[in-house]
């Protein structure tokens, strides 16, 4: 999985979060299990929605350790066209969209709208330049949208936007 860096950070905190719980969880399945009771049919009862909660809370943690220990790290490419990683905006919005492989471990309801590869709106932009008019189709609706790329946002390699960062002075 291709991911870009803010993804990898947030990811590696969950799994630090869910490792932290990791302990209490096996202090909690080994005790449900020494308090079971019998149903009076021979079969132990547990609570069925707390064991559901901490065996999520395990998968989860499996999962996500994968997805870190099988990343492949992306930076926001400094090109003219719109490749996975890269960041543009539309003509008309204010947004920086970010084209990503998936929305995992990224904060949805920042000012960043993340758009996924798969999507339609993903798949018109990849390969574009700032210019470029993009046509897509949203899914339910029978309407194209058509947008024009104003910007491709390029960064140096000390993650400045070109035209910004420090000044320095002779």
């Amino acid at each position: 999985m291709r991911l870009i860096p803010k993804q990898f950070e947030n990811i590696k905190k969950e799994v630090e979060h869910l490792e932290l719980k990791s302990a209490d969880n096996k202090e909690y399945l080994d005790a449900r299990h020494s308090m079971s009771r019998d149903d009076g049919f021979g079969f132990a009862v547990y609570d069925e929605v707390s064991d559901r909660d901490v065996y999520g809370r395990i998968r989860k943690l499996r999962e996500l350790k994968n997805l870190l220990e099988n990343a492949i790290i992306i930076e926001n490419p400094n090109s003219d066209i719109i490749e996975l990683g890269s960041e543009f905006k539309l003509e008309g919005r204010n947004y920086i969209y970010t084209l990503v492989e998936t929305t995992s471990g990224l904060n949805l309801g920042s000012d960043v709208k993340y758009v996924t590869l798969n999507s339609p709106f993903g798949r018109a932009v990849l390969g574009k330049e700032a210019g470029d008019s993009i046509e897509y189709t949203v899914k339910g609706r029978n309407k194209k949208i058509t947008k024009k790329i104003s910007e491709i946002i390029k960064k140096d390699s000390y993650g400045f936007e070109q035209n910004e960062g420090p000044v320095l002075k002779k």
